[in-house]
C-alpha cells in the first residue's frame, strides 16, 4: 500500500511499526530466491480466482463448493490458516498467502505438495516467518507492507485476505470470488494466532481495503460467504450462479 493519507490512517488504527516492517522485509529479502511477479502472473492472469478467508463460514462455504464440484475451476488463494480447512476438503491451494499466524504444519505440508507460499513479513511476526521459511521444502516468495524491494514486494493490503485480493487484481484475475470472508464479530477457528483486542480493528481495516479495491478495480468481485457481512462493491452470489459462471 502506497504512502497515502489512507495508509497513514491504517498505520494509526493498527498501531503499525513502520520501521520494524521495513526491517522485517529486509530480513525476508535475504531468504527469498527470486521476485514473485512472473510466477504469480503465470498462475493468475486471465483466470477466475477463489480466495478462501478464515471466517466462521469457511467450512460451510467449502462444503457447498465441493458439493457443486467447482473447486478445481479456480486458481485458489488460501489466506493463511484457511489452508487447513482447504486440505480437510482435499483442496490443495495454488497459493497460500500467510504471515505465519495459521497452523505452520499445515502450511508446510501444502507447500511440500505444491502450494506456492507467499510469506508476508512485518514487525510482529519476523521470528515466526524465519522459523517457517526454514521448514518449507517447496517454493516460497515474499511480500511486505513496506516499500517494495528487489524480491520482496508490496502488492497492497494488510491482512492475508485483503492482500490476496490485491494480488489477484495486480496480476489480472478474470474475476474474484470470496468465501469464508464474514467480517463479523465472531473469529473463525482457522485464524490461528491473533490479538483479541487488535483483531476487530484489523478485520475492519481489511474489509475497508477490499471495498476500496472493489471501487477502483475493473475486475469483478463476488462474495459467496454464507451469512457474512455485506462487502460494498462486491456482489453476493449463490453457489448455483457461481457454478453457471464457470460451467
Amino acid at each position: 500500500m502506497e504512502w497515502t493519507k489512507r495508509f497513514l490512517e491504517v498505520v494509526r488504527t493498527l498501531d503499525l511499526d513502520v520501521t520494524g516492517d521495513r526491517d522485517a522485509a529486509r530480513l525476508l529479502e535475504r531468504l527469498v530466491k527470486r521476485p514473485s511477479g512472473e510466477t504469480l502472473k503465470s498462475l493468475i492472469n486471465g483466470r477466475p480466482v477463489m480466495i478462501y478467508g478464515c471466517g466462521p463460514s469457511l467450512e460451510a462455504d467449502l462444503n457447498r463448493i465441493v458439493n457443486a464440484g467447482i473447486q478445481n475451476r479456480f486458481i485458489s488463494l488460501a489466506a493463511d490458516g484457511a489452508v487447513s480447512a482447504c486440505l480437510k476438503y482435499n483442496i490443495l491451494p495454488h497459493i497460500n498467502v500467510t504471515d505465519a499466524d495459521g497452523n505452520l504444519k499445515h502450511i508446510a505440508y501444502a507447500n511440500k505438495h505444491g502450494t506456492l507460499t507467499l510469506l508476508h513479513a512485518h514487525s510482529k511476526n519476523i521470528s515466526r516467518i524465519l522459523k517457517l521459511a526454514r521448514n518449507l521444502e517447496g517454493e516460497f516468495l515474499g511480500t511486505s507492507q513496506s516499500k517494495s524491494l528487489e524480491k520482496v514486494k508490496n502488492y497492497g493490503g494488510i491482512g492475508d485476505a485483503d492482500r490476496s485480493a490485491h494480488i489477484a487484481c495486480a496480476f489480472g484475475a478474470h474475476f474474484i470470488v470470496f468465501c469464508g470472508m464474514d467480517y463479523g464479530s465472531i473469529i473463525g477457528t482457522h485464524s490461528g494466532l491473533f490479538d483479541r483486542l487488535a483483531k476487530p480493528r484489523s478485520l475492519k481495516v481489511s474489509k475497508m481495503m477490499i471495498e476500496d479495491l472493489a471501487s477502483h478495480s475493473n475486475i469483478k468481485m463476488f462474495n459467496l460467504t454464507h451469512g457474512g457481512d455485506i462487502i460494498m462493491g462486491v456482489k453476493q452470489v449463490t453457489i448455483e450462479e457461481l457454478a453457471h459462471m464457470v460451467s
